[in-house]
């Protein structure tokens, strides 16, 4: 038997596909990687920034601490310089309060020796001492004088006025004299 296909065969057609040019798939290749490295070189970048942000903020709050710490710094030393010149006025004070103990006792002394000299004031202020009185010879006086210049902590003595007077009847000499001391 024998099979007529009286249907009419399609043809098939076959269509070939024509072959993309070289250069485009080579153009394609070379867009993909850009964009791929593109891609990748945004992400880094965004990523480097977050980071330096982030860097940033914790620079910003480190220099806010130093700030505090400076601060607190300062208010020590400001503290600390008022407390040592407490302790330098309290030092002071006690030199010159056992100054003028210092200068009665060495100026008592040098009267002793030098008989026939009494003073009748005796003043003290910012290391200089003015004294006044009287003696009864003039040898008196000068060995006065002289006991005052041998002290070591009675300094640049110099006798100001000696004058002749008259003391309850009696002829004595009259002086004022100023030196410095040295605590």
């Amino acid at each position: 038997m024998i099979k007529i296909n009286l249907l009419e065969k399609k043809k098939e057609q076959k269509t070939q596909k024509k072959a993309t040019p070289k250069f485009l798939v080579t153009l394609g290749l070379v867009t993909g990687i850009v964009l791929a490295l593109a891609a990748a070189a945004v992400f880094g970048m965004s990523w480097h920034v977050s980071s330096l942000k982030d860097q940033s903020e914790a620079n910003k709050k480190q220099i806010a601490q130093l700030k505090q710490t400076i601060t607190e710094v300062h208010r020590y030393e400001k503290m600390n310089k008022e407390v040592e010149q407490r302790v330098n006025l309290v030092d002071g004070l006690r030199k010159k309060q056992a100054a003028p103990v210092k200068l009665l006792d060495e100026v008592s002394s040098i009267l002793t020796s030098a008989e026939g000299v009494w003073l009748t004031s005796l003043s003290y202020k910012d290391d200089t001492v003015s004294a006044e009185g009287f003696s009864f010879t003039n040898e008196n006086l000068v060995s006065f004088v002289d006991g005052l210049k041998r002290s070591p902590i009675i300094t640049d003595v110099y006798l100001e006025e000696s004058s002749r007077a008259t003391q309850d009847k009696m002829p004595v000499y009259k002086f004022k004299l100023r030196c410095n001391f040295r605590i």
